[in-house]
């Protein structure tokens, strides 16, 4: 967590693959090694980012990978944050 005039961010780096594991973080790949404290570990991040209204950075995730992380019918979701910088103006030109 990094916290800068009390704004937050929530940099998860490789708890979550894809966007779809915010609402089923059961749902896991080969990377996941212990199931049980797979989920555990995803449920008390997408727990923490709600409690404190971080931005979540999820490096995975599509560009940007910016977003927040609500709680909705008893799962959680993610709301991309949307920017103003195209998807591909990282790319180097000549």
């Amino acid at each position: 967590m990094i916290t800068s005039r009390e704004r937050k961010l929530l940099y998860i780096s490789d708890i979550l693959f894809h966007p779809v594991q915010v609402e089923y973080p059961e749902w896991s790949g080969i990377a996941d090694l212990d199931m049980v404290q797979t989920i555990a570990t995803r449920k008390y991040f997408l727990d923490l980012a709600v409690k404190e209204n971080a931005l979540v950075l999820a490096s995975h995730f599509p560009f940007p990978g910016l977003g927040w992380v609500i709680k909705h019918n008893d799962r959680h979701a993610w709301i991309p944050h949307v920017t103003h910088v195209p998807n591909n103006s990282w790319q180097l030109t000549q």
